[in-house]
């Protein structure tokens, strides 16, 4: 008999992924010839740790840098006679790049393995800031990939029904980021800014610098209203000279991060100073270091949680305000909330927190430190798992909830106007959590029982999910009201002695709720439409597949409510209450969106800073020091609800254009607003100042300049509709489809026509347009809007905004516009007045191809824009001379400008076939309508196409 030799109990591969590398173990891969990819693995390929943490699991060895032979020399790492290893010493100059797998490895050597939140492992035990020169963004999987718990997925892929395009097609993916605002610029940015050439370089080395020496007792009496202003978002921070009379930031890595990045995030309220510029870029790479290795080590200490909760705040995506970041490798960072909630399980807080609640009946722990650091926690927590496609609930968010709402009870006002011991900011840092978790928590309930409604339709046909929706958004509405009202008595209280303190705070609620609004209209509309695709439904179309069982029905059906072309027959078909629901809820949210664009120029005027030049020429001005809020936040939510706007200024045109009612066009009034917001962001992001080398290469940009790139291309868009619709009105419908260019072709007197933005009177008759239920009415404030109403906002000079950042104008992100040209000889730079560059072949009327020719496609393009040099001569200039400050629109848009509203669904709808009147009685229904193009995800450019926002923590656009 033979003897069958030992099998391995479980297979090791080649490769190991990224979190192995990180804790220095084993990499359990089931398949041993695994490929080297930037993607996530599926599940059944996952390592065994990676499944067993529900992260993803990442091969990618492709940066791995090759070393040749080592050289026997004397001051290389050799073995002496005594058995001692002597090493070279290493400078910082000889180390230029070092590939994320060193930078781990080298992690690994000094701190050791992965340490869990209930090791013993003490704040102490954090090496100092590391001398490794790091890759240019942090590829750590707890800062990027960090999730709750496994995302929902949707489930085995259903059957196409009556149309070719795919059900995950990356239109459908980009509805998905609908009230994911992190998310929708993440992935914009990596689409826009993804492009070869770029240089990858190491971020700055944190050195051991004494935080008790750069901020002296002059400065932090300077920084003093700044950190009054942090305690109105974080309550259990104490004032700068309590947290300067302690020592510990010698010693304690964990309270020197805390202390740097108040300082840091206090001095955005300072005007822009070369003093506080310094003092921000030496405490940048500390507070960079310092946090990547609080995350890797999970240690056991308040302050590392603090800090961890506040950068969640104020650095959603990883990188800190004003500072700069190479735009395409930016993701969500969802590590910094879910690793501060592990440190503080690890401390038994929870416990302590129920604790103190139960000893103290009459004020619930209302002055225990402790509970409110866990309350903010929870409230970011809860935040951040919005940002999901399918949002988990955190499990604390309930009891952290049920607490707040004890707070804010009717019967608990004596116990906030006793409190005269306690500094009102704090105070208002107390309101604003339990204010958050509560909103938060209701934004949640909302999402799980739309999503149970659907359920319980799939399984009783004979439920009115309609109603039943239309229902729970008006309950929602209610509840938010009374949750305004409840704040404003407490808010009331505090009035006579804030001293304005919480101007910050009002001005991000105000922006947030309606952001929070948005976000239950769009689980709502998606629930809706969902009810025209539920098989058997009462109000389902007919025809679709009757196989599914219950489980699969809700799943099909939110995959049909996510792809555009299945939205068209619901808007087209006859009027029911599918149809009116859309319209209702819509248009409300339309209003919402233009609203957001007012606050936010209100927040303009508040948070520019006064720069140095400016108090030099006028010493006699003087201004109250700048608001801090959370300024990315706010900026992902403004160029959400343009792209909102956009989308239904797009649907608008089509429903016209079906129906024959072209000429009833009116240009809305939030073109203006939206000129005066990308001005606005760009004024914010003067204060951001960056290397003059990467400045003069556009490598490395701050996050709010990147979102004034992406509004600069969505105004130039909405500028070419309105020039579409006058070259139809005048019977230049032919010349403009033909052109390929959307509109490029309009004539002279078009043109000069269309520069200047006209404001119609409304009239009348237009709610029975076809208008009226896709675009919303302009909002009240906006009807007064005027260049002038900002000052404070307009370029100097006369220059555009283009020129005004260092770039020619018309040059919107030239290299980019450059690698997507298929011709880089006609039109481009020549400085006259031309036709504008043609749009590649692939992005116009693309036809219905299989998956084998479409790679190829993408392929053959990637080759040829590869043979193309990057560098050249600025992009196409402005027709007519015209620019942004005198108050015209720009003439054409840029062929990145037709990539992003191809990709996040808001193209041209004059370059798209005739939509097809929907037939209800059993035909087929969800023709395609829009250009196949939009299907496209090219990798020719080099750039990340990630369906789930664009950066490290989800999946990636499938590509046809």
């Amino acid at each position: 008999m033979s003897v069958q030799e030992p099998k391995a109990k479980r297979t090791h591969a080649r490769r190991s992924c990224e979190l192995c590398k990180v804790r220095k173990t084993r990499c359990e891969l089931p398949d041993t010839d695994v490929a080297s990819s930037s993607e996530p693995l599926p599940s059944e390929k996952s390592c065994h740790r990676c499944k067993v943490l529900a992260l993803p699991c990442v091969v990618d060895d492709t940066a791995k840098k090759t070393r040749p032979p080592r050289r026997k020399e004397p001051n290389a790492t050799q073995e002496t006679k005594s058995g001692v290893k002597k090493k070279r010493p290493r400078n910082d100059g000889d180390i230029d790049e070092i590939s994320g797998d060193n930078v781990n490895r080298g992690r690994g050597d000094r701190h050791g393995s992965f340490s869990g939140p209930n090791s013993d492992l003490e704040a102490s035990n954090i090496a100092g800031p590391s001398r490794l020169n790091r890759t240019e963004y942090d590829s750590l999987d707890v800062l990027h990939g960090f999730r709750l718990q496994g995302s929902k997925e949707m489930g085995d892929v259903m059957p196409p029904f009556g149309s070719s395009a795919p059900m995950d097609s990356p239109q459908s993916q980009s509805m998905k980021l609908h009230g994911r605002p992190l998310e929708l610029v993440c992935a914009m940015l990596s689409v826009a800014y993804g492009k070869k050439g770029v240089v990858m370089r190491g971020l700055e080395i944190g050195s051991d610098v004494n935080i008790y020496q750069v901020v002296d007792a002059d400065m932090r009496r300077r920084l003093a209203y700044g950190v009054a202003q942090l305690q109105t978002f974080h309550p259990w921070l104490d004032s700068l000279d309590v947290l300067f009379s302690d020592h510990r930031a010698d010693t304690d890595p964990a309270y020197k991060l805390l202390l740097s990045l108040v300082v840091f995030i206090a001095s955005l309220s300072l005007p822009i100073d070369p003093v506080f510029i310094n003092m921000r870029s030496t405490l940048s790479p500390i507070i960079n270091t310092l946090r990547d290795d609080v995350m890797i080590q999970l240690p056991r200490s308040v302050h590392a949680a603090q800090a961890l909760e506040m950068l969640s705040l104020h650095a959603p995506l990883g990188v800190l305000p004003i500072k700069s970041v190479n735009p395409r490798t930016l993701s969500v960072a969802r590590g910094q909330a879910s690793s501060g909630m592990l440190i503080i399980s690890s401390l038994d807080y929870p416990t302590k927190v129920r604790n103190s609640t139960a000893y103290d009946t009459m004020t619930g722990g209302f002055h225990v430190d402790e509970v409110w650091t866990w309350m903010s926690l929870c409230a970011a927590e809860a935040g951040m798992a919005l940002e999901n496609e399918s949002p988990p609930r955190p499990q604390s968010l309930d009891e952290a909830r049920d607490l707040a709402e004890r707070y804010l009870s009717p019967d608990r006002l004596d116990m906030w106007k006793s409190t005269n011991s306690v500094p009102v900011s704090n105070l208002i840092g107390r309101l604003s959590v339990c204010d958050r978790l509560c909103r938060i928590g209701a934004v949640h309930d909302a999402y799980g029982s739309l999503r149970g409604a659907l359920d319980v339709a799939a399984a009783d046909t004979t439920f009115d999910l309609v109603t039943h929706v239309n229902h729970q958004v008006q309950d929602l509405t209610q509840r938010f009201e009374e949750m305004d009202r409840r704040h404003d008595a407490i808010m009331s209280l505090f009035a006579p002695r804030s001293g304005k303190i919480e101007t910050g705070w009002r001005t991000y609620r105000n922006l947030r709720k309606r952001y929070e609004g948005n976000a239950i209209f769009v689980m709502g509309l998606r629930i809706v439409m969902a009810a025209a695709y539920v098989p058997g439904g009462p109000l389902a179309f007919s025809g679709l597949p009757m196989a599914l069982s219950t489980s699969q029905k809700p799943k099909y059906a939110l995959a049909r409510a996510c792809n555009p072309p299945d939205m068209i027959p619901i808007i087209m078909s006859p009027d029911g209450p599918i149809k009116r629901a859309m319209w209702h809820w819509g248009t409300i949210r339309g209003e919402k969106c233009q609203e957001i664009l007012q606050l936010f120029l209100d927040l303009a005027q508040v948070f520019v800073p006064l720069d140095f030049p400016q108090r030099e020429a006028r010493p006699e001005v003087t201004r109250e020091p700048t608001v801090i809020v959370p300024i990315h936040e706010c900026c992902c939510i403004a160029v959400e609800a343009c792209k909102i706007l956009m989308e239904m200024q797009r649907s608008s045109v089509l429903v016209m254009q079906r129906g024959g009612e072209i000429t009833k066009f009116l240009v809305p009034l939030w073109y203006e607003t939206l000129r005066q917001v990308c001005e606005a962001i760009h004024k914010m992001s003067s204060a951001a100042v960056t290397n003059a080398q990467d400045e003069s290469q556009h490598r490395f940009e701050s996050v709010a300049q990147g979102c004034s790139r992406l509004l600069d291309s969505m105004r130039r868009m909405a500028h070419d509709y309105v020039r579409g619709v006058e070259g139809m009105d005048r019977g230049e419908r032919a010349s403009s489809v033909g052109s390929g260019a959307m509109g490029g072709n309009a004539t002279p007197q078009a043109q000069s026509q269309s520069n200047t933005v006209a404001y119609p009177h409304l009239p009348s008759d237009r709610s029975d347009t076809p208008l009226s239920g896709i675009l919303p009415s302009p909002h009240p404030s906006m009807l007064n809007t005027t260049p002038s109403q900002y000052p404070h906002l307009q370029l100097s000079n006369g220059l555009s905004h283009e020129v005004q950042n260092g770039m020619p104008p018309g040059g919107y992100m030239d290299r980019s516009d450059r690698w997507m040209a298929t011709d880089h000889h006609v039109g481009v730079g020549d400085g006259h007045n031309g036709p504008p560059p043609s749009v590649p072949s692939h992005m116009v009327d693309m036809p219905m191809v299989d998956n084998g020719q479409a790679q190829n496609n993408n392929m053959n393009h990637s080759a040829h824009s590869a043979h193309h040099p990057m560098n050249g001569p600025p992009g196409p200039q402005y027709s007519n001379g015209q620019s942004v400050a005198d108050g015209n629109w720009p003439a054409d848009p840029t062929p990145l400008d037709l990539l992003l509203s191809q990709m996040f669904n808001y193209p041209n709808p004059f370059a798209s076939p005739q939509i097809p009147q929907p037939q209800m009685n059993g035909q087929n229904t969800a023709t395609p309508i829009l250009n196949s193009s939009i299907r496209m995800s090219e990798r020719g450019g080099g750039h990340d196409q990630t369906g789930d926002g664009g950066g490290g923590g989800g999946g990636q656009w499938n590509r046809p």
